[in-house]
């Protein structure tokens, strides 16, 4: 998101996964007379948090990226996690904008839920702002055009894995509402790269070997994309951590996956949480 609106004034940004009632007001803070784009994340461990978060900076553009299978050991369901993100939308004022993935059901249902106007971004034709055939090259990084009314521009990500696609139409979708053309979007999208460490971050080793690092994250709904584009490498399934399901779901999902993958991944895992993978 900052590096597609860095080419239009000031910018202020999370330097990292500052979503919590800590590091939200802090980036807030961080804003002075000359910022023209405060760009905010905000984290939900509860129902409500959101719209805590909300209350300290009214947001003027909304974004909902999906309902996935993080913070499940928290919320219980992915309908209580769809429930507390729909806190964003309907935070974002009559006068402003709600940018929604609308290939995720549960992110598009939340357009009837706020009084601010919906711009759609899919990977189909049906969206506001969508994407055209995507392909990936041999490091998993997508290419596709991007689309929005009449005009199209090529886009070559340098971020990892299939799913950033609709990350990317979100910040485009962004971008647009704020002034940026559709070339700037595509250019600014193709020198974007991993902020957070651990959040699929890319090494590559001087024996030449590639290390894929989502160690942060490590969920199946941003692991297993990468993981498929690479049959046959070595992986590393994550311990399950304090958002993870009870019971040892996501070390089950990880056996399941890892087990059933076209050419057998050679997996380790680590510490006794990960027993179950």
């Amino acid at each position: 998101m900052a590096a597609v609106l860095q080419p239009l004034g000031v910018v202020v940004a999370p330097p990292g996964s500052f979503n919590n009632e800590l590091g939200h007001p802090w980036t807030v803070l961080r804003a002075g007379r000359d910022t023209d784009y405060l760009i905010l994340e905000m984290s939900a461990r509860h129902p409500g948090n959101i719209a805590a978060l909300a209350q300290i900076a009214t947001p003027a553009i909304g974004v909902v990226l999906n309902v996935g299978t993080a913070h499940l050991g928290e919320f219980g369901s992915r309908e209580a996690i769809a429930r507390t993100k729909s806190e964003l939308p309907q935070a974002v004022p009559q006068s402003g904008v709600v940018i929604l993935n609308a290939d995720d059901p549960a992110v598009a249902a939340m357009a009837e839920v706020t009084a601010a106007r919906v711009v759609r971004v899919s990977r189909g034709s049906t969206g506001d702002v969508w994407a055209g055939p995507v392909s990936l090259d041999e490091l998993a990084r997508p290419q596709f055009t991007v689309h929005a009314g009449a005009t199209q521009a090529e886009v070559r990500l340098g971020v990892y894995g299939d799913h950033q696609v609709s990350n990317a139409l979100c910040a485009a979708a962004v971008a647009l509402e704020c002034g940026a053309t559709l070339d700037q979007v595509a250019t600014a999208l193709g020198g974007a790269g991993p902020v957070s460490r651990h959040r699929m971050q890319v090494t590559t080793r001087a024996d030449g070997v590639t290390v894929i690092d989502d160690a942060y994250n490590a969920n199946p709904d941003s692991m297993g994309p990468v993981c498929r584009r690479w049959p046959g490498s070595p992986a590393a399934a994550p311990a399950p951590g304090p958002t993870s399901p009870p019971n040892g779901a996501v070390g089950r999902f990880w056996g399941r996956w890892l087990n059933s993958a076209r050419t057998p991944l050679p997996s380790m895992t680590a510490s006794a949480g990960s027993r179950c993978v």
